[in-house]
């Protein structure tokens, strides 16, 4: 999504940058997920 500056949904508010973190979060939000699960 970085590199290649897509998707763009809409550039002046929600951006590929913005796509970016919003990946990241559900990447850092499954990872907590997954330990949490098998920590228990």
């Amino acid at each position: 999504v970085y590199g290649l500056k897509r998707p763009d949904p809409s550039p002046a508010w929600f951006g590929f940058h913005e796509v970016f973190h919003a990946l990241t979060i559900a990447a850092f939000t499954a990872h907590y997920t997954a330990i949490l699960l098998a920590a228990t």
